[in-house]
């Protein structure tokens, strides 16, 4: 008796989720969280998104902006979310894949997280101020190798990729710069166009309106393949760094204990309003494009990223606070 009354609950349960995920969304609004300042490719991204989803199902999606702490504090916020699909988060790897190796203590588990789907996956450009004496990567390491800890670097927050890649950066090439968290990149390339902190890594669509303008010049590209926005910008690893290749990524997650049927609502979701051409015109103007699948595909991903960026942290020496 003891065992049918389990399962007729375990039934009930399986059967109220499959119910629940097959409703979303039901509510008039859904949250979705950006751990970056307005203004980035990652709040960009986030509203096209939202913008995408209202226009498909009539209810409204709205950006949440919750910077500071190197994406830590939105990360808290989505953690202690309810798991019933109407707080979501778009995310740079910092919350998934990095963050625990940089901090002593972390507020939320990086692991318990909901894996939903990969949106895109684009490497960052190296810029300094148009002005500087810097006119190639060489340059700027031979100054920083001559003057070690005087040059400084800005970044989106700790633990950003553009923190981390600038820092494996210089850890491969054997120098010290100073690191300068901001809010997020917007608020980093404002400082570098201001002479406030000599070069910053930035997405290279946000890039190409600065450079063509004559207020930032790019010296060098994270992925070795480099990019189509700056098809005339070396890679790296052909600037004078061999075996340099990183590329920044964002995911969309959910809070922990999210069902596995909404988890894969959404990801179907997701993934039919990236059908849609004049969505992937406009994610293609910031340089990107929906990479898609669906949670098993994302935490696979997340899985390999994590190993990839444990031993880069280990290597650059990078902590919170530096």
């Amino acid at each position: 008796m003891r065992k049918l009354t389990l399962a007729v609950a375990i039934f009930a349960v399986l059967f109220s989720n499959m119910a629940f995920s097959q409703d979303w969304p039901n509510r008039q609004t859904v949250r979705i969280i950006v751990p970056f300042t307005a203004g980035g490719v990652t709040d960009a991204v986030g509203r096209l998104l939202a913008d995408a989803l209202t226009q498909r199902y009539g209810k409204t999606f709205i950006v949440e902006n919750r910077p500071g702490a190197g994406q830590n504090v939105g990360a808290l916020a989505l953690a202690k979310s309810a798991p019933d699909g109407y707080t979501l988060m778009v995310t740079a790897p910092g919350p998934l894949a990095i963050n625990q190796y940089l901090y002593p203590k972390l507020e939320y588990d990086p692991q318990a997280f909901a894996p939903i789907t990969l949106l895109s996956s684009d490497p960052l450009v190296f810029v300094v101020n148009s002005k500087s004496k810097y006119q190639s990567l060489q340059d700027f390491l031979a100054a920083a190798r001559a003057n070690p800890g005087k040059l400084s670097y800005g970044s989106s927050g700790v633990g950003a990729t553009s923190h981390m890649m600038s820092a494996v950066l210089f850890a491969k090439a054997g120098v010290q710069v100073l690191h300068i968290p901001y809010k997020g990149g917007s608020e980093a390339a404002t400082a570098l166009m201001g002479d406030q902190i000599d070069m910053i890594a930035i997405d290279p669509v946000a890039a190409v309106p600065q450079i063509r303008g004559g207020r930032l010049r790019p010296l060098g590209i994270s992925a070795a393949k480099g990019t189509p926005v700056l098809p005339d910008v070396p890679s790296v690893a052909a600037a004078g760094v061999p075996g340099y290749d990183y590329a920044t990524w964002l995911a969309l997650i959910g809070p922990p204990g999210l069902p596995p049927e909404l988890a894969n609502r959404i990801a179907s979701a997701v993934e039919d309003a990236f059908k849609s051409p004049e969505l992937q015109s406009k994610l293609a103007a910031y340089g990107s494009s929906y990479e898609g699948g669906g949670p098993k595909q994302l935490a696979d991903w997340i899985r390999k990223e994590q190993v990839k960026w444990k031993a880069s942290v280990e290597a650059s020496g990078a902590r919170a606070g530096q």
